[in-house]
C-alpha cells in the first residue's frame, strides 16, 4: 500500500515539476514580481484576519469573566 503510494507520485510528480519550471521560466522578472505580490497580499490579509479574530474572541472571554465576577460579588 505504502509502496504504491510512493511510486504514485514519483511517477507524476515529474510532468507536474516539468510543467511548473516551464511555466514559471516562462515569465519575466515583472511577472514573478506581480503575481509574488499578489500572493504575499493575500497572505497578510489572511493573517490579518486570523489575528483580528483571534484578539476579538480574548475580548469576548475578558468580558465574560468580568461579568461573571460582577454577578459573583451582587450576591
Amino acid at each position: 500500500m505504502f509502496n504504491d503510494i510512493i511510486n504514485f507520485f514519483k511517477a507524476n510528480t515529474a510532468p507536474v515539476s516539468g510543467s511548473v519550471a516551464v511555466a514559471v521560466g516562462s515569465l519575466s522578472p515583472n511577472e514573478a514580481a506581480a503575481i509574488a505580490s499578489i500572493v504575499f497580499g493575500f497572505c497578510t490579509i489572511a493573517m490579518n484576519f486570523y489575528f483580528k479574530q483571534r484578539e476579538l474572541k480574548l475580548r469576548q472571554q475578558e468580558m465574560e469573566r468580568k461579568y461573571h465576577n460582577e454577578q459573583a460579588n451582587k450576591h
